[in-house]
């Protein structure tokens, strides 16, 4: 009869969702009081369909490829359900979609990654179909090492022209990011007891990078006068002469 009942839900307000492959997911507030059963109905409606291949330029497919339902307006993701995985074919499919307008990303390893925001469903169950083709990305890679040569592991490393990438160094230092753009990179490093380091207009294609991150320095203090609220933060900005403004640093 489509019925589930939830046992031993402590009092109070909860979100309850409701979702299906075939249906818009659903979202409802209820509140749980003692002592009482609280009832909660459902009214799902068949979403749109979603359907398509993922390949590179040659045509071959790219599996395990990231495809996700965008909302137009935010340019976020839709809903954490309204997504799926390319299969070893380039194929995928997502189910559920919302009427009206909506966006579209792709996202594989290696390659650059595409939005589109042309989406429209217009009627429940209606398949569009879209195929996608990536382009390679450029990389950009090299080594993390301390100011004796030293190479420093598990530092984040994170890269930004066109596009955006990350990756951590491994044990000998070494990190590579793939799926980057044309234009110069900038990128900061960063790993606790370091300071944090930042470099700008980096050539693309480079594979020899090397970055040289300081020991960190601690700051300690407490703040006097007016009291604080139950949360505040102090910000650690330095100023960059080239740039003419203040880039933040820690918080």
């Amino acid at each position: 009869t489509g019925g589930h009942t939830f046992e031993k839900v402590p009092i109070g307000t909860w979100t309850a969702v409701a979702k299906h492959p075939r249906y818009v997911p659903a979202v409802q507030q209820v509140t749980v009081s003692d002592g009482q059963t609280a009832q909660v109905v459902f009214l799902l409606s068949v979403g749109g369909r979603l359907t398509g291949n993922i390949s590179d330029e040659s045509g071959r497919p790219i599996a395990n490829a990231g495809v996700s339902i965008l909302d137009v307006t935010s340019k976020k993701e839709m809903h954490p359900s309204l997504k799926a995985r390319s299969d070893a074919q380039g194929g995928y499919l997502i189910e559920g979609i919302p009427l009206g307008s909506a966006g579209l990303l792709v996202i594989a390893s290696r390659y650059r990654p595409i939005d589109r925001y042309d989406l429209t469903f217009r009627v429940e169950g209606e398949t569009v179909r879209v195929d996608v083709t990536l382009r390679p990305g450029t990389v950009l890679a090299g080594r993390v090492v301390d100011y004796s040569g030293a190479p420093i592991p598990g530092v984040l490393v994170n890269a930004t022209n066109e596009h955006t990438g990350m990756a951590n160094s491994d044990a000998e230092g070494r990190f590579a990011i793939y799926g980057l753009g044309d234009n110069p990179v900038n990128l900061f490093a960063t790993k606790k007891g370091y300071g944090t380091l930042f470099a700008r207009s980096l050539a693309t294609g480079s594979t020899n990078v090397e970055l040289r991150l300081p020991k960190g320095a601690i700051i300690i203090g407490r703040v006097t006068g007016a009291t604080p609220g139950d949360f505040f933060s102090v910000l650690l900005y330095r100023y960059e002469e080239d740039l003419g403004k203040e880039l933040l640093i820690r918080t």
